[in-house]
């Protein structure tokens, strides 16, 4: 499978998110990123039933692409990537900290040109994401980046509470 490509410059992911001019940066995804964010309750309480979630991401950052976005106080905004499933399928991931909010136009934006790079890049057809059923900030979210709910998955976390797919196909020519 030739999806995946050397992680490319951070510097480039600020200019293709529209972040180089706006006192953010963007970092190559590490685990020890999660000592300079503040997660909002929600992912604090995954966290907390998921011990190996950590190491999760780790696989997600060695197969696909994974960033951080730092604010200019050197403050872990948010926590993110990209996934190839198979040839153009793909499963997007986040986790940003409880400030996030007061970023959200910009971080919006920046979503959303990442999303489109990702897509192009990648040649995808289908980029999916999965939300907690309780979660309904991401929920609501989700919709606003035109990801589609698909179903639900029943039981799915380890909390055994519920999530729903979310989907945004593309027709693309290959």
């Amino acid at each position: 499978m030739t999806l995946m490509t050397p992680l490319l410059n951070p510097d480039m992911f600020e200019k293709i998110m529209d972040l180089s001019e706006r006192n953010y940066s963007v970092k190559e995804w590490h685990r020890i990123h999660f000592e300079d964010i503040q997660l909002n309750s929600y992912d604090e309480t995954a966290l907390k039933l998921y011990p190996f979630y950590k190491r999760y991401l780790e696989q997600y950052a060695n197969t696909g692409v994974a960033l951080s976005v730092y604010t200019e106080n050197n403050q872990c905004l948010a926590m993110f990537g990209v996934v190839p499933l198979h040839p153009g399928v793909a499963e997007a991931w986040l986790m940003p900290s409880k400030f996030i909010s007061k970023h959200r136009f910009a971080f919006h934006r920046a979503t959303k040109n990442f999303l489109i790079f990702m897509m192009a890049k990648w040649k995808l057809h289908r980029l999916q994401i999965l939300v907690h059923s309780d979660n309904l900030v991401s929920k609501k979210w989700a919709e606003v980046l035109s990801f589609e709910q698909e179903g639900i998955l029943k039981r799915y976390g380890v909390d055994k509470k519920n999530f729903f797919m979310y989907s945004r196909t593309y027709k693309n020519k290959r």
